[in-house]
């Protein structure tokens, strides 16, 4: 770290790097912000699709049982 021997000629400098921090600060937020709304996002898409895995499977498993009845209980083997 260097010492500012020169009195106020380097808090210009100073300045500058504290403002390029905090805008740099303020983009990662912003990008920490945006990816936590994907995250969300994409859990409702899982618990969606999930719920829509769910309900074809009982759809299919009627559409089975419904078939065996109806045929004689002649299932074709798959």
């Amino acid at each position: 770290m260097e010492s500012s021997s020169s009195g106020g000629g380097d808090k210009g400098g100073d300045s500058k790097l504290v403002k390029e921090l905090q805008r740099e600060l303020s983009e990662t937020k912003d990008s920490l912000s945006k990816a936590r709304k994907d995250v969300e996002s994409m859990k409702a898409q899982a618990e969606s699709v999930s719920a829509e895995y769910d309900r074809l499977c009982e759809e299919h498993n009627r559409l089975e049982k419904k078939l065996a009845i109806q045929g004689g209980g002649d299932k074709k083997d798959d």
